[in-house]
């Protein structure tokens, strides 16, 4: 219900007001078409400021930051040891226990 709706309230109550010689007991159809045209201007004022509310400039979005815990890593050099035995080879197959 936008614009459309708008014009719609402003267009009957001009009938309303200014094309209808009716009369209603207790009801003044003047009064009544003057308050829907009084409504369908306020409905379409409200309408074109929300048009140009959106295309307003908007701040940029705020994006949070977190700052988590550093975790220290400690570096530690390592060093061939002659010393050392052999490494060991690498696993195959015929190192699993359902080998055959």
């Amino acid at each position: 219900m936008g614009l459309g709706a708008a014009v719609f309230l402003i267009v009957l109550g001009a009938i309303l007001t200014f094309a209808l010689d009716w009369q209603l007991a207790g009801i003044d159809l003047d009064v009544v078409g003057w308050i829907f045209m009084l409504a369908g201007v306020v409905w379409a004022a409200f309408i074109v400021y929300g048009w140009n509310r959106r295309r307003a400039a908007r701040p940029a979005d705020v994006v949070e930051e977190h700052r988590y815990p550093r975790t220290v890593v400690e570096e530690r050099v390592v060093r061939d040891d002659p010393n050392r035995a052999a490494a060991p080879r690498p696993l195959d197959e015929r190192d699993r226990p359902d080998y055959r």
